[in-house]
Parts: C-alpha cells; sequence; structure tokens
C-alpha cells in the first residue's frame, strides 16, 4: 500500500462527513468500504460505520462519527491509532460534498488499479508452479470483481459501460 493510495481515501471521506445521510447511503453503494479496504484499510472501517449511520438515517458528522467509534472502541491500540488519525485528518472542512462524484470516482479508479495490480501479482506469482485450475479460478474471479468495480466507476462517471 503505497501513501499516495493511503491519501486518496481521505478527501473522499471527508466530504462524506458534511453530507447528508441519503447522499452518503447513495455514494458508498458505488464506492463501498470493501473497495476501500484495499486501498486504505483505517478509512474503510471508518465508511463502514459511516455507512450503518447513514442507513438508519443519523447524522455523519465528524462528530457523531467520532463518538460511534469510540463507543465501538475502534480508537483502541495501534490500529485504533490509524482510524483516529484518518478521523483527524478527514475531519478538516476542506472538501465540500458537492465534490463527492469527482472524489469517488477518484478513489474507484484508485481501486481498480489496485486490483488489477493484485491480479496480475498472484497470476505471475503462481504460474511457475501453481496448478493451472488455481490460476484459472484466480483470473476469474479476479476478472469477475474487477468488471463490476469497472461498471461501478463508470457509472459514478456518468459514462456508458463498455464490455
Amino acid at each position: 500500500m503505497s501513501d499516495t493510495q493511503n491519501i486518496s481515501a481521505v478527501p473522499l471521506l471527508s466530504a462524506i462527513l458534511a453530507a447528508q445521510p441519503a447522499q452518503v447511503a447513495e455514494t458508498l453503494a458505488a464506492c463501498t468500504p470493501r473497495d476501500v479496504e484495499l486501498v486504505d484499510e483505517p478509512a474503510a472501517a471508518i465508511l463502514e460505520v459511516v455507512a450503518e449511520l447513514a442507513a438508519s438515517g443519523r447524522t455523519t458528522t465528524a462528530e457523531t462519527v467520532s463518538a460511534e467509534l469510540l463507543r465501538r472502541g475502534m480508537y483502541e491500540g495501534h490500529h485504533g491509532d490509524l482510524i483516529k488519525g484518518r478521523m483527524i485528518d478527514a475531519a478538516s472542512p476542506q472538501y465540500a460534498p458537492e465534490m463527492i462524484p469527482e472524489l469517488g470516482s477518484a478513489l474507484l479508479a484508485t481501486v481498480l488499479r489496485a486490483r488489477l495490480q493484485a491480479a496480475g501479482e498472484a497470476l505471475v506469482s503462481g504460474a511457475p508452479t501453481a496448478p493451472e485450475v488455481d490460476l484459472w479460478n484466480v483470473l476469474l474471479r479476479a476478472g469477475t470483481q474487477i468488471r463490476e468495480l469497472r461498471s461501478r466507476l463508470a457509472s459514478v462517471r456518468g459514462e456508458a459501460v463498455t464490455a
């Protein structure tokens, strides 16, 4: 995980913290916490809580999200320190909710490239010795995930989905 990839989740998280629950729910249906986990696990953990709050109609301000993270014990230990750092970075009101489509598409593009890279590395590392059926299954599984992600990215960008 590179620093560039980590940074890309913070702007979206920042904008989401200023958005209405309906917009948050819509955004996180397209750019899921599971997607974000590949490039920024601490931000993904926060977005999982944000998604739950938004789905229940609760506000997702920095204060309410931070209180919920604290209530769940998610600030504990080293991983908690990473989550707290992401919240501090995102809580500065620097990104408006109007920027969510652009920020979401930029993050999804980063995730798409990371998934492509991971699939390629898995195939390259396994190609010399892994059973052919395992390599084929890796290719099929990765291809399905990447195609679905590409479709969501095209949708967020307002592009036609191509084969």
